[in-house]
């Protein structure tokens, strides 16, 4: 899985690369480049262990911080953010 800022690296992301959620962060942003990071499953061979590793990080987020699923990943698992 890779975790990257989508928007500086448009253009480059591998077309292989399955996006699978997207974090948000709550608060004001004090050294993050942005405000949002996309998490990519970059071997399908390893989506049923990555799935299952999302949904427990999701599980350990604090409140305000928003977690959701994207694209193909939906029709596999839904875990909705702590909003």
């Amino acid at each position: 899985m890779a975790i990257i800022y989508k928007n500086s690296f448009e253009g480059a992301i591998p077309a292989r690369w399955a996006e699978l959620a997207v974090l948000r962060l709550g608060g004001a942003r004090i050294t993050p480049k942005e405000d949002r990071v996309s998490f990519y499953l970059t071997d399908s061979a390893a989506r049923e262990r990555a799935m299952k590793a999302l949904k427990a990080f999701a599980a350990t987020l604090p409140k305000g911080v928003g977690f959701q699923m994207v694209g193909a990943a939906m029709q596999h698992e839904n875990i909705p953010g702590k909003d």
